[in-house]
């Protein structure tokens, strides 16, 4: 008998399970950690979304006061005259003043 063939015959089936199971258990555990990565990015992009929105808003609120002299008293006063563009589908921007000459309250909170 050849060398080759006795170590196919030498095999236990533990051994064979494994041999059989290793790759699938490799590919399961990097579709696992890229998924992992995919859904971290996607939490950085709506913080930084979250982030920038509110800071674009300020910008045009405190340009607003700058050239006027007032703040502007609605969040659509901005939008109109200041050109500030967002998606309302993906966040919701709270805009109270409470006085003209006080820089006003601006929350943004994400939707989904």
């Amino acid at each position: 008998m050849k060398r080759s063939q006795r170590r196919i015959f030498n095999r236990t089936p533990l051994t064979i399970l494994w041999e059989a199971f290793l790759p699938l258990i490799f590919t399961l555990s990097i579709a696992a950690l890229l998924f992992q990565s995919m859904e971290q990015a996607a939490q950085a992009s709506n913080a930084e979304g979250l982030r920038l929105l509110t800071e674009a808003v300020q910008r045009a609120a405190v340009k607003c006061y700058a050239v006027e002299g007032s703040y502007p008293a609605t969040l659509q006063d901005i939008i109109q005259r200041y050109g500030l563009v967002y998606d309302d589908d993906r966040y919701a921007v709270y805009y109270e003043v409470f006085a003209s000459n006080m820089q006003p309250s601006i929350t943004v909170i994400p939707l989904r």
